[in-house]
Order: C-alpha cells, then structure tokens, then sequence
C-alpha cells in the first residue's frame, strides 16, 4: 500500500508548484469572513481526492494499476489513506490561515464575532468532520462509476445534503451553516461530557470510514477497466 501512495504523490509532484501558490492564494481569500474561510478551506482539502481522480481519468492510470499484481482492495486503501491524510493537513492549514488573517487584521468588522471556529475543539473537529465526510461520500461514487458519472452522483448528493443543512441553521436561529455545526457539537460534548462524547464521534467516524470503504472496494471490483 505505501507503494501505491507514493504513487498517488508523484501523480501530483509536476503540479506542486500550481497546487502550492493556489492553495494560499485561494486561503487568502478567506479573509472576506469567517464561513467563507470554512468552506473554502473544506473544499481545498477536498480537491487532494477530485485531483487525483481527474489525473487518473486523464492518464489512464486505473486500468495501468490494474494490469499490475495488485489487487483492488489495496488501491482503495491506499485512496483512503491519502484523502483523510489530506483531511488532517486540510485542518491544520485552516487553523494556521485563520490564526494568521486574525493577527493581520484585527480590527476587521466581519472577523468580530463567530471568528472563533479554529481555535476550539469543537471547531477543529467539525471542520475536520466535513472535510472527511466529503470524501466518503466521494470515494465510493468514483470507484464504482468512475469520474464523470460520480461527480455528477455526488453534486446531487451534495445538494440534498445543502438543503437538509441549510433547513437546520434555519431551525436552530445560527448565522452560518459551520457555527450551527460547531455549536451543535459543542451541546452534545456538554451533555455527555468530553470522556464520553468524544470517544463516540472518534468511534461514529472509523465506522464511517469502514463502510465507505466497504462501499468503494465493491463497487471497484464490479467495475470493469
């Protein structure tokens, strides 16, 4: 499997010096408010998966893997590894921008209030919770019917998810989707307290994780290269 991650980055080694400038510059653009910040810094971690998959269409590296001894289960782990990698480094980098464009502008009217989301357990969690559920929702709808027809797939899930999303922030009186998230988990920490509720979401996760890559194994190995 580390072969095939490796692989992965060197797929994407002769676009680092677009991804690297692109990624700050788009970040940069997170100064206009905090939700802005939110979801742009989501679909960054996000475009590490849509990448690769794009650069394998484009190459037809599937069908190259394929034709090698290794079996699918293990290309599918590997596309795990590396997008909840790019989750982890997603968060981290969005609570460096956010720290960042604090301290540059402190005074800056739209950054007084909800500007908190990266400096909190709870707003950590949440960014990294989207981040990674993006992503399992992603892989299966890609493995199994490749890149086209599953992001098509997943562009309607995505709004179906928005709507339902958008009906609770109503519900809830919050001013922005990612603070209605954050302080939902943040009553359900208070509730249960941290020893119990944090053990759940790190459990409700890796359970997660699983199926969706159950989902993805199937589906690859019913697709046919």
């Amino acid at each position: 499997m580390k072969a095939l991650i490796r692989k992965d980055l060197r797929l994407l080694a002769p676009y680092w010096w677009l991804i690297l400038p692109g990624h700050v510059l788009f970040s940069a653009n997170g100064v206009i408010s905090p939700e802005f910040l939110f979801w742009i810094g989501v679909a960054l971690a996000a475009s590490f998966t849509v990448g690769l998959a794009v650069i394998d269409w484009r190459f037809d590296a599937d069908r190259f893997v394929a034709a090698l001894p290794v079996d699918r289960p293990a290309q599918v782990r590997a596309r795990y590894v590396g997008a909840i990698g790019a989750a982890v480094l997603g968060t981290a980098l969005y609570v460096a921008y956010g720290s960042v464009i604090v301290a540059a502008f402190p005074a800056r009217l739209g950054w007084r209030t909800g500007a908190g989301a990266w400096n909190s357990p709870e707003g950590i969690a949440v960014f990294f919770l989207v981040a990674a559920a993006l992503v399992l929702i992603l892989l299966p709808l890609l493995f199994r019917l490749g890149l086209v027809r599953g992001i098509w797939s997943f562009g309607f899930v995505a709004l179906a998810v928005m709507a339902v999303a958008i009906s609770r922030v109503s519900n809830a009186g919050a001013e922005a989707p990612s603070q209605a998230l954050v302080e939902e988990l943040a009553v359900f920490v208070d509730d249960r307290g941290a020893a119990v509720a944090w053990p759940l979401v790190l459990a409700s996760l890796m359970g997660l994780i699983w199926l969706s890559a159950r989902l993805s194994i199937a589906g690859f190995r019913s697709r046919e290269l």
